[in-house]
């Protein structure tokens, strides 16, 4: 797989299936990977928010530091969400799930 969505995917699955345990190397490799890679500016990085709630959740829970401000493509001038985003169910899902990551400051 070269899709770094499919990757992500991919570790949320195995995560939820109880079955990351068995390819913890694996994983850490994919998501070193996909954090130094980060500033590659991608297309997928700035259209879906799903795929970026997916990252930043999957990047902070294995002990990355990644900044809130990824989200700062889907807000308005007035830092609230874009109107459009209030119908991608998975994307609101899947940035409620990433929520549980904040950190202070």
């Amino acid at each position: 797989m070269v899709d770094p969505v499919n990757k992500l995917e991919l570790i949320d699955l195995l995560q939820k299936l109880g079955l990351s345990n068995h390819y913890k190397d694996d994983i850490k490799k994919l998501l070193k990977s996909i954090y130094d890679n980060i500033s590659n500016n991608d297309k997928w990085d700035k259209e879906a928010l799903f795929a970026v709630a997916l990252k930043f959740r999957l990047l902070r829970q294995h002990g990355y530091n990644v900044s809130q401000e990824v989200f700062s493509s889907f807000t308005d001038e007035l830092g609230g969400f874009k109107a459009h985003l209030y119908e991608d169910t998975k994307g609101m899902l899947y940035m409620y799930e990433a929520s549980y990551l904040s950190i202070e400051g």
